[in-house]
């Protein structure tokens, strides 16, 4: 009878271990959603026209992203990211103004995943696409000018810790930096550089 136990004892502990590393492989492997939300810090920036340059300085905003991505391996993967930001343009030249600046991004990432034996994996990435850059409505005092446009060429490079939470979701924090070709609004040059930090729920399935 102790040796029947003993057996089945083993047996177990066999079974529940390879159904744990079924559990990892899945997790690993095929389509996943992705959702993220967090914070904004967009870089002072100067504005250019005719020789005449001024600062600009912007407050801190919000991110969001959502993407949907496939596993090629175990440990890279490829995605189809769309993110928003959104910060409000404080001050030109030192002067208060009101005006709010959005980028709508459209983006084709890689990453590579660190796989350990941890249920922590940090990963690093990068992307290539598009930004759509609005700012709207630039008020100084009581004179108000018309909202402008531009949609220029957009990478990114990209770092993050996953959390197993469980089998096929997982938690994370994850930091991208955004920059652009030089936008141009109604004949005014500017530039696009941002840091979001967020966190981010990916769900494989």
């Amino acid at each position: 009878m102790n040796k029947t136990m003993t057996s089945m004892a083993a047996i177990v502990a066999v079974l529940a271990s390879v159904g744990t590393a079924g559990a990892d492989e899945i997790s690993n492997r095929g389509f996943y959603l992705s959702a993220s939300g967090g914070v904004s810090l967009l870089e002072n920036t100067d504005l250019k026209q005719g020789g005449v340059s001024l600062n600009s300085e912007f407050d801190k905003g919000a991110y969001l992203s959502g993407a949907l991505g496939y596993n090629v391996m175990p440990n890279v993967r490829v995605e189809g990211e769309f993110a928003y930001r959104n910060n409000d343009l404080s001050k030109i030249a030192g002067v208060s103004v009101n005006s709010t600046d959005n980028a709508y991004s459209l983006m084709g990432n890689g990453y590579y995943d660190f796989n350990n034996s941890s249920p922590v994996t940090p990963y690093i990435g990068a992307g290539l696409g598009a930004t759509y850059l609005t700012e709207n409505g630039l008020t100084i005092g009581a004179t108000h000018f018309n909202s402008s446009h531009d949609t220029v060429f957009a990478y990114q490079g990209i770092a993050g810790l996953a959390f197993n939470l469980m089998a096929n979701t997982k938690l994370g924090l994850e930091y991208k930096y955004l920059g652009t070709a030089d936008p141009s609004f109604d004949g005014i040059k500017a530039q696009y550089h941002d840091s979001a930090i967020g966190v981010k729920l990916t769900y494989n399935f």
